[in-house]
């Protein structure tokens, strides 16, 4: 019975480093488009307007898109990082109890 617990709760924890994974390569996406937009708004800054130079960048971010954007949150995951170690240290203590109670 250990085993299983030991093996739900290694399971969660590779769910929580995956889901930190996913969330910080959104996160640079989206911090990655509002450097561009921002790199694009810095060039055109203080010229007059020239109908040949470079239109806008095309970006999805709501952090980089529409009059007034909404600021860029701080970097994500860390605290799932810290969740999946929590989670991974308790399915090694039931392994190691697991593996104890079977062979002690």
């Amino acid at each position: 019975m250990l085993f299983v617990v030991a093996a739900l709760l290694a399971g969660a924890a590779a769910y929580l480093f995956v889901a930190a994974r996913h969330d910080i390569l959104a996160w640079e996406e989206h911090r990655r488009q509002v450097l561009l937009v921002r790199r694009w708004e810095q060039a055109r800054a203080g010229r007059p307007f020239d109908q040949a130079a470079q239109p806008r960048p095309d970006v999805d971010s709501p952090y980089a898109t529409g009059p007034n954007p909404l600021p860029l949150p701080d970097r994500p995951g860390q605290t799932r990082y810290l969740w999946g170690g929590l989670v991974g240290a308790c399915a090694l203590f039931v392994l190691v109890a697991g593996l104890a109670t079977h062979f002690g």
